[in-house]
């Protein structure tokens, strides 16, 4: 896209930006698309509860 962003993109198609990222997972899990090359951060909420969450087991 370069540097343009995901929303102006999908806008410009006429299409969500729901159904590229679909189109990018499965471009990706198909192999043709590489993976990006460094980690991947993604904002977190610490403060919110998490509903479905299962306890991770001690031990």
């Amino acid at each position: 896209m370069n540097g343009e962003t995901l929303a102006r993109v999908a806008r410009r198609y006429d299409v969500s930006r729901s159904q590229i990222y679909q189109w990018r997972h499965q471009f990706r899990k198909r192999g043709l698309l590489p993976a990006p090359p460094g980690p991947t951060f993604l904002p977190v909420d610490l403060e919110v509860p998490m509903r479905h969450a299962e306890p991770v087991p001690e031990g």
